[in-house]
C-alpha cells in the first residue's frame, strides 16, 4: 500500500523549492480582479461537469472561491460504485484532497483549480475498476499530486496551463490503465510513474519552455511511455526496469533538448528518440535485454549520443543530419548490429562491439568525419563509407 502522506509531501516539497526560486513572488490580487474571473470560472466548471456520463449513486460537489480554502471528499465504502466528486477552487493558495476506495467502480474524480499556488494533494483512487480521475489547473505555482493503486482499466487525466506548475503520478499495481498529462506553459514539471503495472499507457506532452519530464516505468510488462516535448530547454529521463516488451518514444523539438532512455532486466523492449534543434543529446543505456531495439534520429546543431547495450540480440540505428553530430557506442553480447548514417560537418563515430555474430554498417558524408570500429569474436561484418574531406576510418576485427 502507498504512503498517501509520503506522497503528498513529496510533492510539496518540491513545490516548497519551486516556490523559492521565485522569490519575487505574486501580489496578492484584490476581491475586485477575483470577481473578472468567477463568471468565467463558473461557466467553465459547468462545461467542465457536463462530461459527467455516470450514473452516479453517490455525487459530491464542492465550489470553493477566496483565498487558503480547504477542502475535502471522501467516498469509501465496500463496493461502491457510480460516483462522482466534482471539486472547484478559485483564488490562491488552495488545497483539496479527493479520495475514492474499497472496491470503486465506474466512478470518477474530476477537480478544476484556478489561481495561484493552489494544491490537489492527494488525489487517490484504490482498489478500483473502470475509474476516470481529470484534473485541470490554470495559473501559477500549482501542484498536483495523484494516485491510482490497485485498479484496472482506469484513467488519469491531467492538464495544466500557466507558469512553474508541478505534478506528481502514480499508478501503482495496475492493469490496462492509462496516464495523461499535458502541459502548457513556463518551467512545468512533470513526474509520473508506474510500478507493477501490466498493459498500461504513459502519454505526457509539454509546450513552452524549460519543460522537464521525468517517467519511470518498474516491474510492468507490455507497458508504454509517450514523451512528446516541443520548445525550449526541455528536459526528459525515461526509464523501464524489469519490464518485457516495454516501449519508449520520445520526440523533442527546440533547443537545448535533453532525453535520456534506460531499459534494463527487461525483454523485446523498443526505445525510440526523435530530436530536431540545437544542441541535443541523447544517452541510451540496455542492459540485460533480449530482443531489443533502440533507434535515434537527431536533426540540428551541435548533436550528441552516447549507447551501451548489453545482453542478447540488440539492434541500433542511428542517424544524425547537422553539424558537430557526435556518436559513441558500445556493445557487448550475442547477435549485435549497429547502423550509422552522418551528415554534416565534424561528425565522430567510434563504435565497439563485443561478442559474435556483430554486424557493423557506418556511412560519413560531410567534413572532417572520423569513425572508428572495434569488433571481436567471429562471423563479424563490417561496412563503412566516407565521403568528404579530412575524413578518417579505421576497422579492427
Amino acid at each position: 500500500m502507498i504512503n498517501i502522506e509520503s506522497f503528498a509531501l513529496s510533492a510539496y516539497s518540491i513545490k516548497d523549492s519551486t516556490r523559492a526560486a521565485n522569490s519575487q513572488g505574486f501580489k496578492r490580487e484584490t476581491p475586485t480582479i477575483f470577481a473578472i474571473f468567477y463568471l468565467t470560472t463558473i461557466v467553465f466548471f459547468l462545461i467542465f461537469l457536463s462530461g459527467q456520463s455516470y450514473a452516479e449513486s453517490n455525487s459530491v460537489t464542492l465550489t470553493q472561491f477566496g483565498v487558503e480554502n480547504l477542502g475535502m471528499a471522501d467516498q469509501s465504502g465496500p463496493s461502491s460504485a457510480n460516483n462522482a466528486i466534482n471539486q472547484l477552487q478559485a483564488g490562491i493558495n488552495n488545497s483539496s484532497e479527493a479520495t475514492q476506495v474499497n472496491g470503486t467502480s465506474d466512478s470518477s474524480i474530476k477537480h478544476l483549480q484556478i489561481g495561484i499556488e493552489n494544491n490537489a494533494l492527494p488525489l487517490s483512487q484504490d482498489n478500483s475498476t473502470a475509474v476516470h480521475m481529470e484534473i485541470i489547473q490554470s495559473g501559477t505555482q500549482n501542484g498536483s499530486a495523484s494516485i491510482q493503486q490497485n485498479s484496472t482499466g482506469s484513467r488519469g487525466l491531467l492538464h495544466q496551463a500557466g507558469r512553474t506548475n508541478i505534478v506528481n503520478f502514480l499508478q501503482l499495481d495496475s492493469t490496462y490503465d492509462q496516464a495523461i498529462i499535458f502541459q502548457q506553459g513556463f518551467s512545468n514539471n512533470s513526474a509520473t510513474n508506474q510500478i507493477r503495472n501490466s498493459y498500461s499507457n504513459m502519454l505526457v506532452t509539454q509546450f513552452g519552455s524549460s519543460n522537464m519530464a521525468s517517467n519511470f516505468q518498474v516491474e510492468s510488462s507490455h507497458s508504454s511511455i509517450q514523451v512528446v516535448q516541443h520548445g525550449t530547454l526541455n528536459h526528459s529521463i525515461t526509464a523501464q526496469q524489469d519490464d518485457p516488451y516495454g516501449r519508449i518514444f520520445i520526440i523533442q523539438q527546440g533547443d537545448n533538448n535533453f532525453s535520456n532512455i534506460l531499459q534494463f532486466n527487461g525483454s523485446n523492449n523498443i526505445g525510440t528518440i526523435i530530436q530536431s534543434g540545437s544542441e541535443n543529446s541523447s544517452i541510451v543505456f540496455q542492459s540485460g535485454t533480449s530482443y531489443s531495439t533502440a533507434k535515434i534520429s537527431q536533426t540540428g546543431l551541435l548533436n550528441m549520443l552516447s549507447a551501451q547495450q548489453i545482453g542478447f540480440s540488440n539492434d541500433f540505428a542511428i542517424i544524425q543530419i547537422g553539424t558537430e553530430n557526435n556518436t559513441g557506442i558500445l556493445q557487448d553480447g550475442d547477435n549485435l548490429s549497429v547502423d550509422i548514417l552522418q551528415l554534416g560537418a565534424l561528425n565522430t563515430v567510434s563504435a565497439e562491439q563485443s561478442g559474435n555474430l556483430n554486424r557493423a554498417h557506418i556511412s560519413q558524408q560531410g567534413v572532417a568525419n572520423n569513425h572508428e570500429l572495434s569488433q571481436s569474436a567471429s562471423n563479424n561484418f563490417a561496412i563503412a563509407l566516407q565521403s568528404g574531406i579530412g575524413n578518417y576510418g579505421s576497422i579492427s576485427q
